[in-house]
């Protein structure tokens, strides 16, 4: 099954992130962590690197944008698709973060459906593709 490793210091975030996540696919496996420090040291950990990770642009300790330069150095996480997830809508900033490698830039949505919508969006992209490498 999917798993996904989301990074965000916000702890209501966080929970309505899983929630939605429940909701889209209760199979989907959801790690969370508070910063960008604690998720490479859970990467590091995890025995399957995850399908994809979420992460917050701004978080004490390491941000979002630290997290993404760090995790494109290590060769066995560099092709996992990073997507930012954050409150910013800046186009130069959302420019940044594709060019240090992200796959997707989302602005956090302001209510619990349009939440599970984005997320349902990105994971089903994913599933459209791997489907399509079969055939």
């Amino acid at each position: 099954s999917m798993s996904i490793l989301y990074i965000d210091d916000d702890e209501e975030d966080r929970e309505i992130f899983k929630e939605a996540l429940q909701a889209i696919d209760p199979s989907i496996i959801c790690n969370v962590v508070s910063d960008g420090r604690q998720g490479l040291n859970a990467l590091e950990e995890l025995v399957v690197v995850p399908d994809f990770i979420f992460v917050d642009v701004n978080m004490p300790v390491m941000n979002g944008k630290q997290f993404l330069k760090e995790l494109k150095k290590t060769i066995r996480l560099r092709t996992i698709p990073v997507i930012m997830y954050s409150t910013t809508s800046q186009p130069q900033e959302i420019q940044e973060y594709t060019k240090l490698g992200a796959s997707d830039f989302l602005i956090k949505p302001s209510s619990f459906k349009k939440v599970c919508e984005a997320l349902s969006n990105v994971i089903e992209r994913k599933e459209k593709t791997q489907n399509s490498r079969l055939f």
